[in-house]
C-alpha cells in the first residue's frame, strides 16, 4: 500500500520539510515537548489560548499540517504531534482553515459539477486535502482514463508520495516499477510519467516487456500503461492477448486502455471480430476489451450486436452425465498359451494357441465441472461497455438501448467499426 509522503502524515510536525523561512531554525532545533505538569503550571500563569480544533495547515513550502492546531499571540501556530505541541512561525503558513470547512467547499465544488476533473483534482491538493485528493483522482481517472489535463495534475503528486525515487538514483528504474507497481492510480500516474528518463530507453522497454510477462497482476497492470504511453509504435500483439485473456480484470483493462493509446482503429479489428466468435468467453471478454477503451469507434460493433436465445448454444439440463474420455499407455506381448494336439494317420501334431499380455495404465478424464456464459451475462456486459463509452445512463434493458441506437443521440455513433473498415478498404 502507498503511503503520503512523510510531510503529508497529518497530526505530526516532525515530518514536515523545514521552508526556506526557516533555513536559519530548522524543525530540530525547536522547543522540545513539555511535560502535563509543566504546561499546566504555565497556561495556569499564561493568558488562556484558543481551544485547538483540527484544521488544514498549508507551508508555503508546498507541505501540509492537518490535525489539532490553534493560534499564537505571535501570528503563528501551535499544533500538536505525538511528541507533544511544536510551534510553527506564521512567516512559514501560507494558509491556515478548519477542516471541516476545507472538506465541506470540496464536497460543493464537486456535487456543483462545474469544475472539470482536473480542476477538481487539482484544488483539493492546493486545498491541503491529501488523502482526499488521491481518492477523488483514482475515481476522476477511472471514469476520464484518456483525460490528458487529468494526467497532468495526477502526475504531479509524486512529491507527496513517500519513497519516490529522485531523478539519477542509480536504482531508479527498479524502484519506480515496484512503486507503479504497487501504487493507485494516481501513483501509477505519477509514476509512469517519469518512468522513460530513469534509464536507457532499451534498458526501459526490456524491462517493461519482462513485467508484461510477470505472475503478479499489479506488476504486469503497470507494465501495460507503460507500453501503451511510451512505446506506442511496438508491436501490439501482446497487448491485444492481454486485453482479453489476462487473468485479471485490472490487466485487461489497462491493456485495452493502453490499445486505445497506440490507436482503436488501427489495432482493435481482431477484438471486434472475436465478438462473433463461436466461444461464449471470447465474445463476452471482447466485449469487455472494447468497453474499457472508451473509444467512440467501438459502439457500433456494441451496439449492433442482436441476441436471442435461439442464437446461441444453451446446452443441456441436470441429470446428463460428464464427458469422459480414457487413455492407454503400456505394452502387448505376445506368448504361447496352449497347444492344441491333431492326431492325424498316426501322427501327434501340436497347434499352438497364441495369446497377448498386456502390461500398462488407463487414464481416464473426466468433466467435473462447466463454466458457462449466458445470455443475460453477454447483455449485461455489452450494455456496461456501452454506457462506459457514450456515457448514457438509459436503463438495462436491451430494448431501451435498442430505441437509443435508433435515435438522433446516437447518430454520431453510426459509423462502421474497423472490422468492417478493413474489410471494405481490403476489397473483400
Amino acid at each position: 500500500m502507498i503511503q503520503l509522503a512523510t510531510f503529508s502524515l497529518l497530526p505530526s510536525l516532525l515530518a514536515v520539510t523545514a521552508p526556506t523561512e526557516l533555513s536559519a531554525e530548522p524543525i530540530g532545533t525547536l522547543p522540545a515537548p513539555v511535560t502535563s505538569h509543566a504546561l499546566a503550571a504555565q497556561e495556569a500563569q499564561a493568558e488562556p489560548k484558543e481551544r485547538a480544533r483540527r484544521r488544514v495547515i498549508v507551508l508555503r513550502n508546498g507541505g501540509v499540517l492537518r490535525g489539532p492546531a490553534r493560534p499564537t499571540g505571535s501570528s503563528g501556530w501551535e499544533v500538536r504531534g505525538k511528541g507533544g505541541w511544536r510551534e510553527v512561525p506564521g512567516a512559514a503558513v501560507a494558509s491556515a482553515e478548519l477542516e471541516r470547512d476545507v472538506l465541506k467547499q470540496l464536497d460543493e465544488r464537486r456535487d456543483d459539477g462545474s469544475l472539470e476533473p482536473a480542476d477538481l483534482v487539482e484544488w483539493a491538493f492546493s486545498a491541503g486535502l491529501l488523502k482526499e485528493a488521491f481518492k477523488l483522482g483514482d475515481e476522476m481517472l477511472a471514469e476520464h482514463p484518456r483525460d490528458t489535463d487529468l494526467r497532468s495534475v495526477c502526475a504531479r503528486a509524486g512529491r507527496y508520495v513517500a519513497g519516490f525515487p529522485e531523478r539519477g538514483a542509480p536504482d531508479e528504474l527498479d524502484r519506480r516499477r515496484q512503486l507503479g507497481a504497487k501504487g493507485s492510480a494516481v501513483v501509477r500516474e505519477a509514476v509512469v510519467e517519469r518512468l522513460v528518463t530513469a534509464a536507457p530507453r532499451d534498458d526501459v522497454k526490456r524491462a517493461v516487456r519482462e513485467d508484461m510477462r510477470s505472475k503478479l497482476s499489479n506488476r504486469r497492470t503497470f507494465a501495460m500503461l507503460a507500453q501503451g504511453r511510451h512505446f506506442q509504435g511496438e508491436d501490439p500483439r501482446g497487448l491485444l492477448l492481454h486485453a482479453v485473456w489476462d487473468p485479471s480484470e485490472a490487466a485487461r483493462a489497462e491493456a485495452s486502455r493502453a490499445i486505445a493509446e497506440i490507436g482503436s482503429a488501427e489495432v482493435g479489428a481482431p477484438r471486434v471480430r472475436a465478438r462473433s466468435s463461436e466461444t461464449p468467453e471470447l465474445r463476452l471478454r471482447a466485449a469487455e476489451a472494447l468497453g474499457h477503451t472508451r473509444d467512440d469507434v467501438f459502439v457500433p460493433a456494441l451496439a449492433d450486436r442482436r441476441y436471442s436465445r435461439a442464437s446461441l448454444p444453451q446446452g443441456g439440463g441436470g441429470g446428463v452425465r460428464p464427458p469422459h474420455a480414457n487413455i492407454f499407455v503400456g505394452t502387448q506381448t505376445a506368448y504361447v498359451q496352449d497347444f492344441d494336439v491333431e492326431v492325424a494317420q498316426f501322427a501327434a501334431i501340436a497347434d499352438p494357441v497364441i495369446n497377448t499380455l498386456l502390461e500398462g495404465a488407463v487414464l481416464d478424464v473426466g468433466v467435473i465441472g462447466v463454466s458457462r456464459v449466458t445470455v443475460r451475462q453477454e447483455r449485461r456486459v455489452i450494455i456496461r461497455s456501452l454506457r462506459d463509452i457514450t456515457g448514457a445512463d438509459i436503463g438495462s434493458g436491451s430494448k431501451d438501448w435498442a430505441k437509443w441506437w435508433e435515435s438522433d443521440a446516437a447518430s454520431r455513433y453510426r459509423v462502421p467499426p474497423p472490422a468492417e473498415r478493413d474489410d471494405a478498404t481490403s476489397g473483400g
